[in-house]
């Protein structure tokens, strides 16, 4: 009795392992959104450090308002700078931290399964699992932050700043958010019949080398 719960208990903490690789430091994390919010507040500054210039520099010839602009500006993107250097350098330590821990899941994982699962899976395919298919995981999460949460942040403090300047423009945004998201489904088959075709072939090759 006690050899099975101290299995079943061992098998929890296995399970509770696997997904841990998912779970980076609460304060990277924060440190991450952060310069998130830093780069987009930057890059949503720039149109309105061009209105304010027109109607307040171009007509009014305030110079002394021109310095005070240029010198925001100027300290705005050494914070961004900083800021998404910093963005960078968490977001490559989280994802090399998780990737890693993640592939030692894998392994272990191969190394528990019974000896028929090895005498009828074919080599080709586990090592397909852990070039082809782990490169598309390893390409996702690389990609997830400057392609997906960024411009996700950019879009909606855009669609905030339109609201607070003129909310006839907001709600143009509003209505253009519906075919920012479907958009991009139209050429989803295409994409994923592609990328099929490529680890096909990659697979392939593996199988020749063998």
């Amino acid at each position: 009795m006690q050899l099975r719960l101290k299995r079943r208990a061992s098998e929890a903490n296995r399970t509770a392992n696997a997904f841990s690789f998912s779970q980076p430091p609460a304060i990277a994390l924060a440190l991450i959104f952060l310069a998130l919010l830093a780069e987009a507040g930057f890059n949503g500054l720039i149109p309105l450090s061009i209105g304010f210039f027109i109607d307040r520099v171009v007509v009014t010839r305030d110079w002394n308002t021109f310095y005070l602009l240029l010198a925001v500006l100027a300290v705005g993107a050494i914070i961004a700078v900083s800021m998404g250097l910093l963005r960078d350098f968490l977001s490559a330590r989280v994802q090399s931290q998780s990737l890693s821990r993640l592939r030692q899941i894998m392994f272990a994982r191969l190394q528990r399964v019974s000896m028929a699962f090895h005498s009828q899976a074919r080599s080709a395919d586990l090592l397909d699992r852990f070039s082809a298919d782990f490169s598309l995981i390893e390409n996702a999460v690389a990609l997830a932050i400057p392609w997906g949460v960024l411009p996700l942040i950019e879009s909606l403090l855009s669609t905030g700043l339109m609201l607070w300047l003129d909310w006839r423009a907001g709600m143009v945004g509003f209505l253009l958010w519906p075919w920012i998201i479907l958009a991009p489904r139209t050429s989803t088959r295409r994409v994923a019949s592609s990328s099929d075709a490529r680890v096909e072939d990659e697979r392939r090759v593996i199988v020749a080398f063998k």
